[in-house]
């Protein structure tokens, strides 16, 4: 029982840090592209 739990416990573990990477990582794509089109849109209106 002990090492079910110690699995089930390491499993939401990775799977909660992997989400959590994908997560930063869609942060961090959506600040580049809204960076990135601020970027542009500043060029078209100069």
């Amino acid at each position: 029982m002990v090492f079910v739990a110690g699995f089930v416990e390491s499993f939401l573990h990775q799977a909660s840090f992997a989400t959590g990477y994908w997560c930063y990582e869609l942060l961090t794509l959506r600040a580049e592209v809204y960076r990135n089109a601020e970027v542009i849109l500043h060029g078209i209106s100069l």
